[in-house]
């Protein structure tokens, strides 16, 4: 399977550009890729049908204005005035300097990203989901490795937290409590509590919440497929998006 090179250009929007139509010309070009655009084969249907969708790259102020139509087993990639076609998902970034951190982002990053409202999601998240599934099949392949780097980097620390947590004592408890945030005053509307963030209270005080915290750590979990094959099978019986026939 071929992997997308880096592409040299003036701006984020530009390199963003060139590099989707670069994407677009691996799929046309790369059997293995080409057949992510198409659905599974099913018995009796002696070709599977397409997987589409549309996707928008835009900015808030117009600057960048890409459209990704995903059809008929291509990937087609449009820009400004070209770019009018209705999208099922829309990824607007706040400027153009946004698209360039959020290349260069990690996993964890680009999670903060949307968080920060520096990019947002219009739209159907499937499509879009679709859309970042046929990304992460020509990243580079430095993307792997950075994926690697910031696990890694989580487990650092998560280590280095733990080693500052100290040994539990009596006392801890009545620290904890004692470091909890509370309310100096009772908003009009609650009625019933004291204090609305629960400060004074501990898991020991909801025994049932205790009950499922311990079979959450103790009970080991089971791996199960069902949850896809029902989403299989409905998506199978009812269309994708608005077809019925698969």
């Amino acid at each position: 399977m071929q992997r997308m090179e880096e592409v040299a250009a003036d701006t984020p929007g530009q390199r963003l550009y060139l590099n989707l139509t670069g994407v677009a010309g691996l799929f046309e070009s790369d059997p293995e890729l080409r057949d992510a655009l198409f659905g599974e084969a099913r018995p009796g249907i002696a070709k599977p049908d397409p997987i589409e969708g549309v996707v928008r790259i835009r900015t808030e102020d117009g600057s960048v204005n890409i459209v990704v139509a995903i059809r008929n087993g291509r990937i087609q990639v449009q820009r400004d005035e070209e770019a009018s076609e209705e999208a099922g998902a829309t990824l607007v970034f706040a400027s153009e300097h946004e698209i360039a951190t959020f290349e260069q982002a990690g996993p964890d990053e680009e999670v903060r990203k949307f968080l920060a409202s520096d990019v947002r999601l219009e739209g159907n998240p499937a499509v879009f989901g679709y859309y970042s599934y046929l990304m992460s099949l020509v990243e580079p392949a430095g993307a792997l490795s950075s994926i690697e780097e910031q696990k890694k980097k989580n487990r650092d620390a998560a280590f280095e937290l733990a080693a500052k947590a100290g040994k539990p004592d009596r006392a801890m408890r009545k620290t904890r409590i004692d470091g909890r945030l509370r309310a100096d005053a009772i908003d009009p509307g609650v009625h019933w509590l004291e204090e609305p963030y629960l400060a004074d209270y501990s898991l020991g005080d909801f025994p049932r919440l205790a009950r499922f915290k311990r079979e959450h750590h103790e009970q080991l979990p089971e791996v199960t497929a069902e949850y896809g094959e029902l989403l299989t099978d409905f998506f199978l019986e009812n269309g994708y998006e608005c077809r019925n026939d698969g």
